[in-house]
């Protein structure tokens, strides 16, 4: 799934949670790996965050290696 984008709309009762988005999408707790985490329009929350009419749930992948490592190697392959 990584590098992958989902897109899905839901329709979730008044006073739900991205807990209940989640289970709503079809996802349940034990399929979203402990290295997941999510969010809201690019905020992160905790799965007991209520949610608002049009809210985005998101799901965040952990990155494989540090950017900021990244440029400094490939900034020092670069110089002569």
């Amino acid at each position: 799934m990584q590098g992958q984008v989902q897109c899905r709309a839901l329709d979730v009762p008044a006073g739900a949670c991205v807990a209940d988005a989640l289970a709503a999408a079809g996802w349940s707790a034990g399929l979203v790996p402990a290295s997941v985490a999510v969010g809201v329009y690019g905020v992160r929350v905790e799965p007991s965050q209520m949610l608002f009419d049009g809210d985005r749930v998101e799901l965040y992948h952990a990155l494989p290696t540090d950017p900021k490592e990244r440029r400094r190697h490939r900034a020092g392959r670069l110089r002569p």
